[in-house]
């Protein structure tokens, strides 16, 4: 079944994700709006990535779970945040055919996650961009210098997963740069191993049509909005 979603990011962006990361963000939408919630914000994206990432890899799966990380715990601090900013609508008009837009921090992510990809990929091809990929750009981790952010206050990637650790059974302090470098590290030996950044597969996806439009550029088209 294809997956639908709100396109408000750029095409080059969507056009580069993996089915997993497709997968992710449809979760991401539909935890958006259990919780109340009008917009895909950094915190329920995250939720998303947890899931995906240790859904299809087990290696990833083995990482999250030395850091106290699971889809549930990720969740229930996600959910925890977002109420305690205010963000939840008690009184959402959403419906489960409502389809999110997507917030600025989402879509800086989503555009991060591809540069992140691209550094990634030994030969500097365009490569999918994987669920692992967003969680290094939601924690604003920098491969260049090997360092994420510090900074809980204005990273809600980094808060969700210190909050997820520390109610978590082992109830552990998060490091986000010791995570991000052994996520990161998988990634690119997994990635040297294939040969190439493109080793997932990204097949045809429905998206909903944000604007029309006519001539060669079928893309454009759905994701696009003409200001004409």
């Amino acid at each position: 079944t294809a997956t639908r979603l709100f396109m408000s990011t750029p095409a080059s962006a969507m056009d580069r994700l993996s089915d997993g990361v497709i997968k992710a963000i449809s979760y991401s939408q539909d935890a958006s709006r259990n919780v109340g919630l009008d917009v895909l914000d950094s915190e329920m994206l995250l939720v998303g990535m947890v899931r995906s990432a240790g859904a299809t890899d087990i290696e990833a799966r083995k990482i999250l779970t030395s850091f106290g990380i699971s889809p549930d715990g990720a969740l229930k601090a996600a959910t925890s945040i977002v109420t305690e900013k205010g963000l939840v609508s008690t009184g959402s008009s959403t419906t489960s055919s409502t389809e999110l837009p997507f917030s600025a921090a989402v879509k800086k992510a989503l555009s991060d996650s591809v540069a992140i990809a691209d550094r990634m990929s030994p030969t500097g091809s365009d490569g999918a961009v994987l669920p692992g990929h967003v969680l290094l750009a939601l924690l604003e981790y920098d491969d260049r210098y090997k360092v994420a952010t510090e900074d809980v206050s204005k990273c809600t990637g980094l808060a969700v997963l210190k909050k997820t650790a520390e109610e978590s059974p082992v109830a552990r302090a998060f490091d986000g740069t010791q995570f991000c470098r052994d996520l990161a590290n998988d990634m690119q030996n997994k990635v040297v191993a294939n040969g190439n950044g493109g080793a997932t597969e990204i097949r045809e996806r429905e998206v909903i049509e944000v604007g029309g439009g006519g001539g060669s550029t079928p893309t454009l088209e759905k994701v696009g909005l003409d200001l004409t």
